[in-house]
Formats: structure tokens, C-alpha cells, sequence
């Protein structure tokens, strides 16, 4: 494995080239000096655009979805419905959703993980797994970007299918694409990188925690159509 001591501070440009060519040389960093901040905060602002985006171009759907499943419905008890998704499917209530989803997932996510490196044998701090979990999950961030481009040129959402007629395949699509896969390579780099394990370790509790959500979306979509 490559020599990461001392290893040389970049500039943000820096940071930006070697995340697409070299990314190993922005997660040594975090050896030394692990941040994370204003990735937090650009995921965040991210996830909150294309939710917004997400949600705008869904509402033709889901009105229709919310009229077909209140058909037949005493009226009284279809306004209540109506009334009770529309607070719920709100602009402001599915932006704070987003951001508060995605800060509560990066840290129990990087928790976890640190317990799997530490059980591999892998010296780490938690600031280091958040550094090195935000740092990967730009990828996704790249991938929102495209998505939240495309929904707007199209003027169709995407993955509407998962709120309309969800099924297990659409639900668990819908969570997994290339962008995840790409976010998926650069944990495994950056856990063998900072951690200072095998790349083979790496890839191991990366595979395993995919394991993990896949089974935990599993047990979720069982639990909802009970």
C-alpha cells in the first residue's frame, strides 16, 4: 500500500481533479486532518434541490395516485385523507425530510462503519469515517445533480413508480444505481486508505453494509405491506 504520511494539503481544485482521477490522495488527507463540514452542508443542499425537484414534477401523480386510492371513500373520510398526505407531501416537509434523512443516515452509517473497521483490525476515529463517508458519497451528490438536470429538461420525475405502485425490485432500484456503485468503490478506497487495511478488507465491510440496507429495505417494504 502507498506511503500516506505527510502527505501534502490540497487545494480545493486539487481536491476536485484527484476525487475523479486519484481519490486515494483526498482521503490520505483525513489521516492527519479529517473534515467534513461543508460536504455535509453541499450534500445537504443537494439532496434538498432534488427533493424539491423530485416533488414538484411528482405532484400531477401523486394527485391522481391520492384520487384513485380515495375512490369509493365516504366523502367526509376522502377530505380527511386528501387533507392528512397533503400536509404531509408538502414542499417544506419533504425538504426538511431530505436534510434530516441525510444527516441522520451519514453518521449512524459512518458509526457503523467504524465498528466494522475496528473489527478488521483498522485504526480510525469517527471524524475520519464521517471525512471519509462525505467524501464518497459526492458521487451520489454528482449523480442527484444529473437527475435533478434531467427532471427538469424532461419535466417527468423520476422513480415515481416507488410512491404509486411500489414494489420490492422498484423500491430497492430506485436506492441502488451507478452513482451509488461509484460512491460504494470510493468507501472501500477510502476505509483502506485511512484505515490503513487491505483494499480486500476495504471492499469486505463495504459489501457488508450493503448487505445490511439491502436487508433492511427488505424488512421495511415487508413491513409496510402488512
Amino acid at each position: 500500500m502507498e506511503d500516506t504520511n505527510n502527505v501534502e494539503q490540497m487545494t480545493f481544485g486539487e481536491k476536485v481533479k484527484n476525487f475523479f482521477i486519484h481519490p486515494t490522495k483526498v482521503f490520505a488527507q483525513y489521516q492527519e486532518k479529517p473534515t467534513y463540514i461543508i460536504r455535509l452542508l453541499i450534500i445537504c443542499i443537494v439532496s434538498a434541490i432534488y427533493s424539491t425537484v423530485q416533488f414538484a414534477m411528482s405532484k400531477p401523480y401523486m394527485e391522481k395516485y391520492i384520487n384513485n386510492i380515495t375512490k369509493g371513500m365516504d366523502p367526509q373520510q376522502a377530505d380527511i385523507v386528501k387533507k392528512t398526505m397533503g400536509i404531509f407531501s408538502s414542499t417544506p416537509v419533504v425538504v426538511i425530510e431530505a436534510i434530516i434523512g441525510i444527516i441522520i443516515t451519514i453518521f449512524i452509517a459512518s458509526l457503523v462503519y467504524m465498528l466494522f473497521i475496528k473489527m478488521f483490525k483498522g485504526k480510525i476515529k469517527y471524524g475520519q469515517v464521517v471525512s471519509t463517508y462525505t467524501t464518497a458519497y459526492m458521487a451520489v451528490v454528482v449523480g442527484l445533480i444529473i437527475k435533478t438536470i434531467y427532471m427538469l429538461i424532461s419535466k417527468k420525475p423520476l422513480n415515481i413508480s416507488v410512491q404509486t405502485n411500489p414494489t420490492l425490485l422498484n423500491t430497492i432500484t430506485a436506492s441502488y444505481d451507478i452513482f451509488s456503485i461509484w460512491e460504494m468503490v470510493l468507501m472501500a478506497l477510502g476505509i483502506s486508505t485511512v484505515a490503513k487495511i487491505s483494499k480486500k478488507k476495504g471492499a469486505i465491510i463495504v459489501i457488508i453494509m450493503f448487505i445490511i440496507l439491502i436487508l433492511i429495505t427488505i424488512g421495511s417494504f415487508m413491513l409496510r405491506k402488512k
